[in-house]
């Protein structure tokens, strides 16, 4: 079978959540035995955008196959390259493709080939402030439009893929639930030097509180430092550390706590690489996530494979993820954070007893697992709609 895969997530240097998804998935069906061959469908206009990098796509094997395609040179598309859109044709669809799968929720419009897509939260629907966001609209009808045509959605987990089928009436059989794997950069042995390094670099602390992520509505900062800010008192010692991709020195985060005077409280690092975060969550005395929405938390599960200890907001995907293996507390509620993080912060044995488990919980989720799911549920989905055809 051939299986076409978007190549968009692939060719980039600024990797985020789907761009992370994509290239594990893809790294691992690489090692699998070529029992398909894969295509990977690029448009030539990427070529112009910052970042682009096609590094990762040329280390792939001989099966991986990149199908470049450039859009119609109309003078809406010279309009809306210059103002940064993406777009609005659509790649050529070859009739031999077995299934085209995006590692995004959104599907290009081609016709007379089996669809399938990854739904990573429902956000656009089901999130107050991201359906109030600038282009909220837009994506939500795109994904909607996705959803619609597609034969098989992958959900990152089962809480996605019951919002899903609540939202849409999808049919059990056209949603599969694949969690994401953890990449094996996220483990509990220490690299001294790098330590060394992070401390000098950052001055970092010996007892810190590490948050991972941009200063976005849903990671719910504002409340999460409501509750940590009465600890400060009996924890002097006490650090943040913020670690996501933006510039901080720019965020209302940042402001706040300037304004609060508690800005010698925190560090602030800008775009860590995995091996630096998964360092970060080895030190860190504790890591809080406080997000008030989240379609997977994967955060909360690199923490755990790193040894770190876990206080998180009682998201239904987060107590999916992590069970037993962390402590909980009411996301819109400070009061509930600081009993939460607190406890934790004194009680080293039953931090000793969260990292026992979380280290336990962590193995049950790996790429090539994800991998191997995905190309079942492609197989799958392929041969019904080709039976459907015949």
């Amino acid at each position: 079978m051939i299986i076409a895969l978007d190549g968009e997530p692939l060719v980039t240097q600024n990797i985020s959540g789907i761009e992370q998804h994509a290239r594990n998935i893809v790294t691992e069906l690489s090692t699998l035995p070529a029992h398909h061959q894969y295509v990977l469908v690029l448009n030539g206009a990427w070529e112009t955008r910052r970042g682009f990098d096609t590094r990762f796509v040329e280390a792939l094997p001989p099966h991986f196959r990149q199908l470049w395609w450039s859009p119609p040179k109309t003078i809406r598309e010279h309009i809306a390259q210059a103002m940064g859109a993406a777009p609005s044709s659509h790649p050529p669809a070859d009739p031999q493709w077995g299934i085209f799968h995006s590692f995004s929720p959104g599907l290009p419009a081609l016709h007379g080939v089996c669809l399938s897509h990854t739904v990573h939260d429902m956000a656009y629907d089901l999130d107050p402030d991201v359906r109030r966001s600038a282009g909220a609209a837009r994506l939500r009808r795109q994904m909607r439009s996705a959803i619609r045509r597609a034969a098989l959605t992958v959900a990152v987990s089962r809480q996605t893929a019951a919002d899903v089928q609540a939202l849409f009436q999808l049919p059990a059989d056209r949603v599969l639930t694949i969690p994401n794997g953890i990449n094996p950069v996220f483990m509990p042995l220490s690299d001294r030097e790098l330590r060394q390094s992070l401390r000098e670099r950052y001055n970092l602390p010996r007892r810190y509180l590490l948050m991972v992520g941009s200063d976005i509505q849903r990671r719910n900062y504002r409340l999460v430092i409501d509750g940590i800010t009465p600890l400060f008192s009996g924890e002097p010692a006490l650090r943040l550390v913020f670690a996501g991709r933006q510039k901080w020195a720019d965020s209302n985060l940042f402001r706040r706590m300037a304004e609060s005077g508690h800005l010698d409280r925190c560090v602030f690092i800008e775009a860590p690489s995995d091996n630096e975060l998964a360092q970060l969550y080895r030190d860190a005395t504790i890591t809080v996530c406080g997000s008030s929405f989240e379609g997977f938390g994967l955060s909360v599960l690199e923490a755990t494979a790193c040894g770190c200890p876990v206080a998180c907001s009682d998201m239904a995907s987060l107590r999916e993820l992590a069970e037993d293996a962390v402590v909980y507390f009411a996301h819109d509620d400070p009061a509930s954070m600081t009993e939460a993080i607190s406890s934790l912060l004194q009680d080293v044995d039953y931090r000793k007893l969260l990292i026992s488990r979380g280290l336990k919980r962590a193995t049950m989720f790996s790429w090539r697992s994800a991998a191997l799911r995905l190309l079942t549920g492609l197989e799958t989905a392929a041969g019904r709609a080709k039976s459907g055809r015949e």
